[in-house]
Parts: structure tokens; sequence; C-alpha cells
């Protein structure tokens, strides 16, 4: 089976493209009647960015508005085409009633700062509004991601996704290298090393493709590294434009990131292309940094490339720095209420709508499309346990061109793995363009080989935190 890589670099482009799955509540509240929720409902207005692939946040607000059975005419919609757009209407207009920000806003240069806007008073002190719901429990979502939405003590963010990095490795490979004789509970500085070790062998071709982060963000150094080292534990606390860096074993990551993204940016010349056959390699490294859904993006990169690669492949996730069996994510969903909003309520009762949509909603779209690309990774616990019963028996056809073949559902120890994932995940950051910028001056030059500095890309990124 001859498949170019030109075709695996365009379909990992389209898959990533569309976002993933979505939130469910184990205790929504119902209303008494429709008509006495929609008339207690007061209008609202709503920003967001509609990103250039494809806009999860517009899915999630229509499902939502459905769940509370909302007429069209209480939510005042206005979109922008950019983040720059959308700053300079909150400059000019003020705050709207409610704000949604998606995985776009983590892009170098984002102008928009929630965190001045919490401290200038425009965001709304959102502890009262979580402590009178009685549907709202934290223990019912993820470790940390509702810790990730706080300033200090104070919620000013209502998080509804999340995204991390894992890997993907061809089963020959994982075999016959350090990872398949690593501890039971190992530390990322063990992985990395074995990873470091597996890409200096020199008795076959390494290549090492990248299809997360770069086909829905810039592809930059910054977004890159800013997704990696929160969500590993390098980078902790954010803050509005610092954060606690951990130095030890950082250049171990940074040396793995340079890897990942030198070898993708080589894979993505012409030349390569035009070079390269999948058939031809039996020695293959698939990093995925980042994804936006850890659950569909498994199901169908796992089918993809197996049927491309005609092998098995093994998940390999990220740990938390020096924490065995423990890992992180970074925030990617964000709600933020004005706080001379009038309808603090009504916004705030829409915006724990997004995060709690129902499973049954990501289900029935699978099975209406045929596609489990939809939406982003939820937070809800139960909604991702219920995600992976899914997609254990959930058989598709799939196919690029001409091409077709058939998706099955997860094995048994894969969805046993992403259970276990969940429920070891106990750290959470928010995302942070301003970081990503800083991350971006500071390594860019490395990452992209004008410069093998890295102590001085280090202190010099560092000196930028203080």
């Amino acid at each position: 089976m001859r498949k170019s890589l030109s075709i695996l670099i365009s379909l990992s482009f389209m898959l990533l493209t569309l976002c993933s799955c979505s939130s469910a509540p184990s205790g929504s509240s119902t209303p008494e009647s429709e008509a006495e929720a929609t008339a207690a409902f007061k209008p609202i207005s709503i920003y967001y960015v509609t990103t250039p692939y494809y806009n999860y946040i517009e899915e999630k607000l229509e499902l939502a508005k459905d769940e509370l059975d909302l007429d069209d005419a209480l939510l005042s919609i206005s979109t922008f085409e950019t983040y720059e757009e959308l700053a300079a209407a909150i400059d000019q207009t003020g705050m709207p009633d409610l704000l949604l920000l998606d995985h776009y806003y983590n892009a170098a240069g984002t102008p928009l700062d929630i965190w001045q806007l919490a401290k200038d008073g425009e965001l709304a002190e959102l502890g009262t509004l979580l402590e009178a719901d009685s549907t709202y429990q934290e223990e019912n979502y993820v470790d940390g991601v509702m810790q990730a939405g706080r300033i200090g003590d104070v919620q000013y963010f209502l998080p509804f996704s999340m995204q991390n990095s894992f890997s993907l490795l061809t089963t020959p490979k994982y075999e016959a290298s350090e990872l398949a004789n690593l501890p039971e509970e190992y530390d990322l500085n063990q992985l990395l090393l074995a990873l470091q070790h597996e890409s200096e062998r020199e008795d076959a071709r390494k290549y090492v493709i990248s299809t997360g982060m770069g086909y829905y963000l810039p592809y930059s150094a910054g977004d890159m590294l800013y997704q990696f080292l929160t969500e590993t534990g390098f980078l902790r606390d954010v803050t509005a434009s610092g954060a606690a860096v951990q130095e030890e074993d950082l250049p171990l990551a940074l040396q793995h990131v340079y890897r990942i993204y030198s070898d993708t940016q080589n894979l993505m010349s012409d030349a390569s292309l035009d070079n390269m056959n999948f058939a031809q390699v039996n020695d293959v490294f698939l990093a995925q940094l980042s994804t936006a859904n850890m659950l569909s993006a498994t199901y169908w990169y796992m089918n993809l490339y197996q049927h491309i690669l005609d092998q098995q492949l093994v998940l390999q996730p990220y740990p938390y720095a020096q924490s065995s069996g423990e890992y992180g994510v970074v925030v990617d969903g964000l709600a933020l209420i004005g706080a001379q909003s009038e309808a603090k309520e009504s916004a705030y009762r829409l915006a724990r709508a997004i995060m709690d949509l129902p499973a049954s909603a990501w289900t029935n779209n699978v099975i209406a499309t045929q596609s489990p690309m939809q939406w982003s990774t939820s937070i809800h616990r139960e909604t991702l346990t219920t995600q992976i019963e899914f997609l254990t028996t959930y058989t598709t056809s799939s196919g690029y061109g001409d091409e077709r073949f058939t998706s099955t559902g997860l094995t048994d120890e894969l969805a046993s793995q992403l259970t276990a994932w969940i429920d070891q995940i106990h750290y959470a950051e928010p995302m942070n363009p301003f970081l990503t910028q800083k991350l971006e001056d500071c390594f860019t030059p490395f990452l992209t080989g004008e410069s093998s500095d890295l102590d001085q890309a280090l202190a010099s990124f560092v000196g930028s935190l203080s």
C-alpha cells in the first residue's frame, strides 16, 4: 500500500479543522415549564470570533439555546473575524453580556487581555452565581479545570473545553524502543529521554510529524511551546504575564519540541512531499501537539494512520513534569460575563448550558453525520466516560478521495487507557496569548535553527517573566 505523505498531511488538515466533543452534566436543572424558563431569561448580547476552519462555539451555542428552549430574539449575537476586531469592539463599547473564547485566542499577538479586563472591573465575579447553582458541583468536572478559570481566589472565567498533547507511535517502533520498557509509572523525564534516544538511532529513517497545533492555530513556535510546556507542567500557575517555570529538565523538553517542529517544517516542503511515501517507511513516529479532542482524535487517527501505514499504533500521553501517573491540560474554551451586565443570571445560565451540553447531543450528531470530530473536548467526567463507551462500539465508513475504509471502535485496552487518563488529570492552565508571544520571541530562533544557544533563549524567557 503506497500512500503519499501529501495525502496524509492534507487529511490531517481537514480532520483538524473540525473540532470535537462537548460537555454533559450529571444534574442539569429542569424548569417547571419551558415557557417559564424563556420568560425568565432576559435578552443578552454575545460576542465571539468565527474561526477560519470550523466554529465549534457556534455549534455549542445553538445546542445550548435548544437545551434552554430559548427564542432567537433573546440572543443578540455579534461575530468577528479576528480577535483584534473583537478587542477593538470591547474597547469602544465595553463588555457584552457574554464573551466566548476558543482555542484561537491563544495565538501569539492576540491583543485581548482578559486579565486586565478583570483588573479593571469589566468582568463579573462568578463565585456567587456558582454557589447559588444547585446543578453545579466542581467534582463533576475534570480535576483542575475550574481552577484554571480563577484569578487568585476569584472565579472570572467558566471553562467549557480543554486540549492536550499525545503521541502516536507505530507498534514496531514502540516495541523496539526504550518506550516499551518504561516502568508502569514513569515520569516525563524518563519518557523524553526514551524519545530522545529513539530519535538518535542510526539504523532507520525517522520522520516526526506534527498533525496538531500547526493546523488550527498559526503554525508557530510559540503556539507549540505554550501548549506542550503548560500541559506537561514546565509552566505552572499562569498569570496575566508570567508563570512559575520548572527549569529542571526543561532543555530536554525544548529539544523534543525542536525535533517535532523542525522535522515537520522539513516534511511540509514541496521536495519532501514529492519524494516521500509512507509505504517505504516502516519506522514512523507520529506526534500530535496538541489536539482539541483527545477522544475523537484518537478514534480518527488510530483508524486513519493504521489504514495508511498498515500498522498498529500505540497511544503515548505525556505525563505532568516529574509526577508519575498524572497529567495536565490547557483550557481552550472560556465564557466571561460582563460586570455591568443587567442580565448576568441569564448570561450565566447560557454559559453553564454550554459547559454541560448532554452527551446525547454529541452522539446524536455523530450518528447523523457519521463524523465524531465535532466540538471540543468536554471537561465533564460523565460526558467523557459516555463518549469513550460510545466510541468502543462505533463503526463508520471513512475515506478520502476514492479511497474508502472502515473505521472501527476503540479497543478495550485503549478505552481503559483513556478512562484512566481522565481520572489522572489533576492540572490545568488557561490560554495566554501573551506568554505564547514571549515563547515565540525567545525560542523561535532556536527552533528554526537560526541559533543553537538554547541556554541564552531560556535565560531570555525566564527574564521576561520577572
